[in-house]
Formats: C-alpha cells, sequence, structure tokens
C-alpha cells in the first residue's frame, strides 16, 4: 500500500533507506484483530513519524484493548463488529482486512465503497468470481488492493530472486515448492480450527499453497 511520500513496499512500509521530507502520517484501521492485524500494528507503532492507528474492530474486547495500547493514540476509536465501523465515515487512509477468508470478500468492498485502500488478507475470497468482482470495483473507483502475499519480501526469498535475476544459475526450467505443514498447526488450523469447514474457509491447497504460487509467479 502506498506510503506517501515514500517509496513504499508492497505491505504498506516503506524501504528503510528511503530519504525525503517528512510525510503526512498515513492512517491506519483494521477489521478483524488476530495476530496478523497485530504484526502489522506493531510494525506501525515503531515508526510513529509515518503511521497512527486510528480504529478497530473486533468481537473481543481484549483484542481491541490491546489494539488500543498499540495504537498509543488517545482518540483510538474501538468497535465491536463490522457493521459498526463500516456505518462510520471513511476513519483512515488505510483499511486492513483481517477476517476469516468467507468474510473478506464482503468486507473488502464495503471498504472500498467507503473509499479506503486496503491491506487485504490472503485470500481474496473463496471463490474466483469474487476476486474478479473485487478487482474490477477497485479499478472502476481507483482504489488500491494490497494482499498479504509477504513471503517476496523476507531476507531469505529477496535473497533468491536476486541470485536467479543476476543470472547465475542460468535458465530456470523446473521449480519444486514444498508446503511442509508442522502437526501441530494441522491439528489446530485444519481439524478443529477455522479451516476446518469448507463452507467457511477455503481449503488447504488455497490457504497454504497460494503463497507458493505467488512466491513462483514473482522468482520466474
Amino acid at each position: 500500500m502506498h506510503a506517501r511520500g515514500r517509496r513504499a513496499n508492497a505491505i504498506g512500509f516503506p524501504d528503510q533507506n528511503t530519504s525525503c521530507m517528512t510525510p503526512k502520517r498515513l492512517t491506519i484501521a483494521a477489521i478483524g484483530c488476530g495476530s496478523r492485524t497485530f504484526i502489522y500494528f506493531e510494525l506501525a507503532a515503531k515508526q510513529p513519524e509515518l503511521y497512527e492507528i486510528v480504529a478497530a474492530a473486533d468481537h473481543s474486547p481484549a483484542r481491541l484493548a490491546k489494539a488500543r495500547a498499540l495504537s498509543q493514540n488517545p482518540a483510538f476509536r474501538e468497535f465491536h463488529d463490522d457493521v459498526a465501523i463500516l456505518a462510520e465515515p471513511k476513519l483512515a487512509d488505510l483499511m486492513i482486512i483481517a477476517t476469516q477468508d468467507a468474510f473478506h470478500f464482503g468486507h473488502a468492498s464495503a471498504a472500498l465503497r467507503k473509499g479506503y485502500d486496503l491491506l487485504l488478507e490472503k485470500p481474496i475470497s473463496t471463490n474466483l468470481r469474487d476476486v474478479l468482482a473485487l478487482e474490477k470495483l477497485a479499478r472502476d473507483l481507483g482504489r488500491r488492493v494490497t494482499v498479504c502475499h509477504v513471503l517476496r519480501y523476507t531476507p531469505f526469498y529477496r535473497r533468491v530472486k536476486s541470485i536467479i535475476a543476476s543470472g547465475a544459475l542460468g535458465e530456470i526450467v523446473s521449480v519444486e515448492a514444498t508446503e511442509g505443514v508442522e502437526p501441530w498447526h494441522q491439528g489446530h488450523s485444519f481439524v478443529r480450527g477455522h479451516w476446518s469447514v469448507v463452507e467457511k474457509a477455503t481449503p488447504m491447497i488455497i490457504a497454504k499453497s497460494c503463497h507458493d504460487m505467488d512466491i513462483l509467479s514473482w522468482l520466474v
């Protein structure tokens, strides 16, 4: 997502080796305060000259309290459901959508219509129809949607990318990708957890392997 006044990478936080005049702070709100949102909030809180956390929505009072503490913002606003925050006038430049898979399209499309740019947790939706509809809506409204395929921003994969781009390996004709899921993660998420019922979430091949598809398309 664009960070005003600086060259930004795709997860919304600017490269540290750039310099410019102090920009207007990017204001951030979120729907869904799970671990992913808190990662972004923590990064934003470490750079208060660039980012201001202004609002969040979640069913859990404890998570909202954590979000408020991270914001270090006395004017921070709490909402106890998605309907309430989306009923408000636009509160921030950027909305983080980090709810469960089946809700991504509804939350994202509503936020776009409110005028937000989006940082959208993967997958975009549980079906291709909604993905294409959201892309069209964003283009029609002139808004930005950045999907959280974050592996390409890790030091390891950036190094792999630079080696491939240098030509040192020659022409890449085949790539083997293995998605290893630890037993505890399998049990927690895909047997007992949110991704155990396909009607409510994407199957494992999308939930996990969409990262592989993104990184492969980027590397080669």
